[in-house]
């Protein structure tokens, strides 16, 4: 996608989300490989990438930067998230609700 003209940031957005789930498909059974940095690091590429494209910016912002301007989490803490509760789920825990917290 070009950085001016194209698609607008919302429809960024959603192209984002799609990519994301696409890549946290089945992430409870792949989500122990993320101890090592260099799957961690492997994951984060794609996610620069699409961070990048949503908040048109060039090739020279970090990781960390474009992730927080472009609103995204880093997608090792949203494996380890979903993880969480499949793990609570299949012992017979109940989760918090947003109304409990």
């Amino acid at each position: 996608m070009p950085n001016i003209g194209g698609p607008r940031q919302k429809k960024r957005q959603l192209l984002m989300s799609v990519a994301q789930s696409q890549l946290l498909y089945a992430s409870p059974i792949w989500a122990s490989a993320l101890v090592f940095d260099v799957n961690k690091k492997k994951m984060l590429k794609p996610q620069w990438l699409m961070s990048k494209r949503v908040a048109c910016a060039y090739t020279t912002v970090s990781t960390n930067v474009i992730m927080v301007v472009a609103g995204m989490l880093p997608l090792h803490i949203m494996v380890s998230e979903k993880n969480a509760v499949h793990v609570a789920k299949k012992a017979g825990l109940t989760l918090l609700t947003k109304r409990e917290l």
